[in-house]
């Protein structure tokens, strides 16, 4: 069954929860995020965009290809300053080649029709060492 990500009756599918400290954890015991540049595609509701902000993030963007998900993760974040959002695509985000030191991608992979685009987007999105 699969969910149709642009319907405002399911723009609460995705939030109403933090990330999972045991997740905080994990995330921090593999790379530290202190200071750096953060990109989360395929956000959703924002809740590993605002778990990244928590890990120290210096900005974290969160990008997606819901412009619904995007209005409900903005209200859910907007305590977070070093937060924003982005409307793009997976595999083709507009953003600048080399902004990010990370990115993340969470139950994504299994929604695109290319991994390999996918992939190819996050090598050009990444900085150097990233």
């Amino acid at each position: 069954m699969s969910i149709d990500f642009h319907a405002s009756e399911n723009r609460s599918s995705y939030t109403g929860r933090s990330a999972d400290k045991g997740w905080l954890k994990a995330m921090a015991e593999i790379v530290n995020p202190v200071g750096k540049n953060v990109i989360d595609i395929g956000c959703g509701g924002g809740i590993y965009t605002a778990g990244w902000a928590e890990l120290g993030a210096e900005r974290v963007m969160g990008v997606d290809f819901s412009q619904v998900m995007l209005e409900t993760a903005r209200e859910n974040t907007a305590y977070l300053p070093q937060v924003s959002f982005h409307w793009g695509d997976a595999c083709q985000t507009g953003l600048a080649a080399g902004c990010a030191d990370i990115v993340f991608a969470r139950a994504l992979i299994h929604h695109l029709d290319s991994v390999d685009s996918f992939v190819a987007e996050v090598n050009r999105i990444l900085a150097p060492g990233g």
